[in-house]
């Protein structure tokens, strides 16, 4: 499965993303589903190394800081994942499960764009 990640409609260039189960208690317990965006802003998911991801409800959390090589997802939900110092391509809200709104349901036959994303900065 696979989408594009906009920021005011261009595309966000750089970072990481995942899919944690809507209810968190669920999210520790299930393998990660992450996927790295692309220059174009296009991103692909994977779970426990294969494409795609299980049907479900699940709150996205991208990680996109300005600085490239600080493009890593945490290990853990219980690291902090939001430094202060940290500057981020866009709202540092999105790199939190507790502060994300992002959140998408993921379908057997989902529509052409259902996992295409517009954040703010």
């Amino acid at each position: 499965m696979a989408g594009k990640i906009t920021v005011a409609g261009a595309a966000l260039t750089a970072g990481n993303l995942e899919y944690l189960a809507a209810d968190l208690q669920q999210a520790r317990s299930q393998p990660r589903s992450v996927g790295t965006i692309q220059p174009d802003g296009s991103y692909e998911m994977q779970t426990a190394g294969f494409g795609g991801v299980p049907p479900g409800k699940y709150k996205v959390v991208i990680y996109a800081p300005a600085e490239p090589s600080e493009i890593t997802l945490p290990r853990s939900l219980q690291e902090s994942n939001n430094p202060a110092e940290t500057k981020w391509l866009i709202n540092k809200k999105y790199a939190n499960p507790g502060t994300t709104d992002l959140v998408v349901d993921v379908v057997e036959s989902p529509p052409s764009n259902a996992f295409d994303l517009n954040v703010s900065k």
